[in-house]
């Protein structure tokens, strides 16, 4: 991946990730792209109760996966992570998307350019799996 570009190839293992994920056990319960203007980059952002316990199992299960990804690209976070949280807190996309959204302020997060999968709340169920 070029670091200010966001190809076709990168939103596809994204989306692949995350079903990936899911049927290893892991709730997903928020996966978006995030370009980071600071640093030119795009990384791509996992939500996931198992997240909770550390990552590294996460990264470990990654790497199984085969999928032409630099983990260094991908931060396995827990669903109260500061940038999900204020993000879910204003949008809501279900399921397995893909909703662009750019030059966006929400909830005081200033959204340069975002590639949305699947970006909720956190339910008790979905903690629960997790644990």
């Amino acid at each position: 991946m070029a670091q200010g570009v966001l190809t076709d190839a990168d939103i596809a293992n994204g989306a692949a990730i995350v079903r990936f994920m899911e049927d290893r056990g892991h709730a997903i319960t928020s996966a978006f792209w995030f370009y980071f203007s600071d640093q030119n980059w795009w990384r791509l952002i996992v939500a996931t109760p198992s997240a909770e316990k550390g990552a590294h199992p996460l990264y470990l299960d990654l790497l199984r996966s085969g999928l032409p990804i630099d983990s260094v690209n991908v931060a396995f976070v827990a669903p109260v992570y500061h940038l999900v949280a204020k993000l879910s807190d204003a949008v809501r996309v279900e399921g397995l998307s893909t909703v662009r959204m750019s030059g966006n302020y929400l909830n005081g997060v200033y959204v340069e350019d975002a590639l949305i999968y699947r970006l909720t709340k956190p339910t008790a169920a979905s903690a629960a799996a997790g644990s």
